[in-house]
């Protein structure tokens, strides 16, 4: 494992200067910003008390060094991008973000050229391993939960990409849920997690895994198991339908009514249980339950519309 960074002296400018040059990763966390980071930056940087590096990893020797990391690496070097981000993204978010000229007055007036020119450390790894990577972002941020959906939007292996490259990159059902622009990290990792979620349980159903659950262990174990994204057709099939359906629905945002509505089209399409849309959505109103868990609420939907059968 290479956690051992070339150390760099570079200017803020020279951040400047890779600034559409730079990515984000998945194992990393998605950016916030508070509403004074561009001021804390520059009172940071002017003061010199900025005493954490910036710590970037060069995408392309990492790929020649480690080319069984093609799927990770390559689509950033595709895109254009140089640099991942690995431990300063608040800080380069800010600095991207949220500084402008109007940041320089009062007690910064005449001091936007030095701070372009101050100097600070940064760290870049070179020929590291996407695993390593991951690894090295775990152990920085030990202290921090990290979400079950953070942990499993990291996992690499194909099944993990087939899903996204299905439900995150083409479509627009995170604009469509959540209201947001399709590109927002952060709901973009919610309802991946919820897509799994609703997955696991109807597979489970289909009798293509062991079981229901969706605590936290078992939706990482679900994904890590790397199954092939075509066992799972009849479910992935109903995805279009489901989205033109809860569209209309002002509770489209909220995971039980989604999974609900979803595990209702599952089990009337593999049940030939015929359901007109006003029925269905009826139905998922009626269901809604937030005490209980997706696997649970599967198995009340298909005992109330299975029981006249």
């Amino acid at each position: 494992m290479n956690f051992q960074p070339v150390i760099e002296i570079w200017k803020i400018s020279d951040l400047m200067v890779i600034k559409d040059k730079v990515t984000i990763f998945p194992h990393q966390r998605v950016k916030k910003l508070t509403k004074n980071s561009n001021i804390t930056l520059i009172k940071s940087v002017l003061l010199g008390d900025l005493d954490t590096p910036f710590k970037l990893c060069d995408i392309k020797s990492c790929l020649d060094n480690h080319p069984e990391d093609f799927d990770y690496f390559n689509p950033a070097l595709l895109e254009g991008f140089t640099y991942s981000i690995e431990d300063c993204q608040h800080r380069l978010g800010a600095l991207y973000d949220k500084v402008s000229d109007d940041d320089f007055i009062g007690e910064f007036e005449n001091r936007k050229q030095e701070f372009y020119d101050s100097e600070i450390e940064v760290h870049i790894y070179r020929t590291t391993s996407a695993q390593d990577l991951i690894r090295k972002f775990g152990k920085t941020n030990s202290g921090k939960k990290i979400k079950t959906s953070e942990m499993v939007w990291k996992i690499l292996n194909r099944f993990n990409l087939d899903i996204k490259e299905l439900f995150i990159t083409p479509k627009d059902y995170v604009g469509t849920l959540y209201n947001v622009a399709n590109k927002s990290l952060s709901f973009e990792r919610i309802f991946y997690g919820n897509v799994i979620k609703m997955i696991k349980v109807c597979a489970s159903y289909e009798g293509l895994i062991d079981n229901t659950s969706t605590s936290d262990s078992s939706i990482i174990s679900f994904v890590e198991n790397d199954h092939n994204i075509y066992d799972f057709v009849n479910i992935l099939n109903i995805f279009d339908e489901w989205i033109d359906l809860i569209k209309v629905k002002d509770k489209k945002s909220e995971f039980c009514f989604q999974s609900n509505l979803f595990f209702i089209l599952h089990i009337t399409k593999t049940n030939n249980i015929k359901m007109d849309r006003d029925k269905i959505i009826e139905l998922a109103d009626s269901l809604i339950d937030t005490r209980s868990s997706a696997g649970p609420r599967y198995q009340v939907i298909l005992n109330q519309l299975t029981a006249d059968k």
